[in-house]
């Protein structure tokens, strides 16, 4: 189900015009980091489902070694909205707020 909302997220912000780089549902942090540094992106997009392995601390240390500032947008799941973590370069945003901020 994450590949999917992933897959139709990146046709909805291709539709708006926005420069995307799909990544896929599963890839490993070190390489993670190393597209990031690559390309340099503003946004870095996930969807956080009701059950999830990925580790929000983790994804926000790796955006804040990369020397240009990106900022994670999470869409979760309301049922996960007591899971939100304060972090400074991380937004939680529901599916919809968060493909509408991302193709303003």
């Amino acid at each position: 189900q994450l590949d999917l909302m992933l897959l139709y997220a990146m046709y909805k912000l291709k539709l708006c015009g926005v420069k995307v780089i799909y990544l896929g549902n599963d890839i490993l942090m070190s390489n993670l980091q190393t597209v990031m540094q690559l390309k340099m992106p503003d946004y870095l997009f996930t969807h956080l489902p009701k059950i999830s392995k990925i580790n929000v601390n983790e994804l926000s240390s790796i955006i804040e070694q990369v020397s240009h500032p990106s900022k994670l947008i999470i869409a979760y799941n309301p049922e996960r909205a007591g899971t939100k973590q304060s972090l400074r370069n991380v937004s939680y945003l529901n599916y919809k707020e968060a493909l509408g901020f991302l193709c303003r």
